[in-house]
């Protein structure tokens, strides 16, 4: 991390800012974005939307969510669509969609676009 990145990460989540975290595979993204959770406030609830479960923060009050494939009757399938949807009715502090390939793209700019703060 460049001299005083840690500054701004936590200027960040000090100010509730919506931010995105990138980077190739093994560079360190879920850890990253893990011990920037494990930074919130105590009594902020966090609500993690992910197609696989990865992150795993530091944090009392972290709800997690996770995608589902249909079954063999083609029955319960949950997307990460349905998940932010639902994540936004539990009322979160901040909103995290996890790691996101092509068509979900469009889910994470709609949780952006939602006004929950810190997302």
């Amino acid at each position: 991390m460049p001299p005083g990145g840690d500054r701004v990460l936590r200027a960040l989540l000090d100010a509730r800012l919506s931010f995105l975290v990138s980077g190739g595979t093994g560079s360190g993204k879920t850890t990253l974005l893990s011990a920037l959770l494990g930074l919130a406030g105590p009594d902020e609830r966090i609500v993690l939307a992910e197609d696989s479960a990865e992150l795993r923060p530091d944090h009392p009050h972290v709800v997690r969510l996770e995608t589902r494939p249909a079954n063999q009757e083609g029955a319960g399938l949950v997307t990460l669509e349905d998940l932010v949807r639902q994540a936004l009715r539990m009322r979160p502090d901040r909103l995290v969609v996890g790691e996101v390939r092509g068509p979900e793209v469009v889910h994470l700019l709609a949780a952006l676009n939602t006004g929950h703060e810190g997302e």
